[in-house]
């Protein structure tokens, strides 16, 4: 496993490699330094992400049941400034009635901001529960411009 650091706005990413593509991404500080095409794709990715804009995702390679993979796939299919409700993403899998499932999903996405988990939230209101914590999540939606009176 090959890693990389990545000094974002909110704090320090731990990017991680398998030599071929990325399969983590998450906020806090990791051991090694690499140099590789992935982790060079990813941070033009992320530089463009902080800046307001989405590039195509550097290849990215995810590990998890097909329920997870289809709930990570379907999450990255939310446009940058849109949000969806875990019931509406779970309907959306034609799941309906699953949104506890897809939130144990989402809390084990490897892959933070590229598979943008911040983007689903609780029908109830507030931004939910993030494995990086509640106020990076907020800080997350406030960078997309996500209506703060929904959050």
């Amino acid at each position: 496993m090959h890693c990389a650091l990545y000094d974002s706005p909110l704090g320090p990413l731990t990017l991680r490699s398998d030599g071929e593509a990325l399969v983590s991404l998450q906020f806090g500080t990791g051991l090694v330094q690499g140099d590789e095409m992935v982790f060079r794709e990813t941070f033009r990715w992320l530089d463009a992400w902080f800046q307001g804009v989405e590039l195509p995702r550097p290849k990215l390679r995810m590990y998890g049941s097909s329920f997870r993979l289809t709930v990570w796939e379907q999450c990255m299919s939310i446009p940058l400034g849109q949000t969806l409700s875990y019931g509406a993403l779970a309907c959306r899998m034609g799941c309906p009635g699953a949104a506890r499932t897809v939130g144990t999903a989402l809390a084990r996405n490897p892959l933070l901001i590229i598979v943008p988990c911040h983007r689903v939230l609780p029908v109830s209101g507030g931004v939910g529960r993030y494995a990086a914590g509640s106020t990076l999540k907020r800080l997350l939606l406030e960078r997309e411009n996500i209506d703060k009176s929904t959050i």
